[in-house]
């Protein structure tokens, strides 16, 4: 599979331009995920966000190919769900009817897709650069720590920060990262799918980069949804009129950043 993450491609062509935050307590790996998503590789020490890191993959969402010509073939099948809220497998909930499965050859109408997934930072003194992220943003993610009760616990106050700074019909997902970690584990699955649905969030995924669990299907899920919400239409953007992507981190005046340890 190849990963596009250049600054601006020469090619800015495609159909869709959806715009993902990533938010959630520092330290619970969100630059982890963005990365694997970004070029399938885990690493084991990653250095602190500072404002907020662009990340961009290119794909086409018919399955046959990515931006780049020297892509591999990736298929899909959707699953219609009928009930309101189905589990999927032990680690995946969805109220989606868009839900992808199974690998098997689809052959929608072509439609060529770029996601921009923005790593913000977690911690407090950067909150003021990061609300003005809310207000552009299609969808969010809201990562928490699944060895790390207090992070599950933070997760109101994030929808809460998107209620109040983002557009009314964003689509909101959660992750439980480090799911690797599961003797460790100090969140169940069933509590975070019953906040999932008081809160009326599209799916809730436990996910690892360390392991590549659910990664790829987080994003391609929240791809399919934000899509199908569209009816094949463009929230009125183009490639030429969105922010400007930047794969560097925004900077703030600061200290030497901190190394931290991300197992995820």
């Amino acid at each position: 599979m190849h990963f596009s993450g250049s600054a601006r491609a020469a090619d800015e062509n495609f159909d869709y331009l959806f715009k993902i935050i990533l938010i959630g307590d520092s330290n619970v790996g969100k630059t982890c995920v963005v990365q694997h998503f970004k070029s399938g590789v885990y690493t084991e020490t990653q250095q602190n966000t500072i404002g907020v890191d662009f990340t961009v993959r290119s794909l086409d969402i018919d399955g046959k190919k990515v931006k780049n010509s020297s892509a591999n073939i990736i298929t899909f099948a959707i699953v219609q769900i009928h009930a309101q809220a189905q589990k999927m497998s032990p680690q995946i909930w969805t109220t989606s009817s868009h839900y992808l499965w199974e690998p098997l050859i689809w052959t929608p109408l072509p439609v060529l897709l770029q996601m921009q997934v923005w790593d913000t930072a977690g911690q407090e003194r950067f909150r003021t650069i990061t609300q003005s992220y809310y207000r552009s943003a299609h969808a969010a993610i809201i990562a928490y720590d699944l060895t790390r009760r207090s992070t599950f616990e933070s997760v109101p106050h994030w929808i809460h920060e998107i209620e109040k700074y983002g557009a009314a019909n964003l689509v909101i997902m959660l992750i439980g990262n480090k799911c690797d970690l599961w003797e460790k584990r100090h969140v169940l699955f069933e509590d975070a799918c019953t906040l999932a649905e008081k809160y009326g969030l599209l799916a809730v995924l436990e996910t690892s980069a360390k392991e590549s669990k659910n990664i790829d299907e987080l994003f391609v899920l929240m791809a399919k949804e934000l899509i199908a919400r569209n009816s094949l239409h463009l929230y009125g953007e183009s490639a030429l009129n969105s922010l400007p992507l930047d794969s560097s981190p925004v900077l703030m005046a600061q200290g030497p950043s901190e190394k931290t340890h991300c197992t995820c």
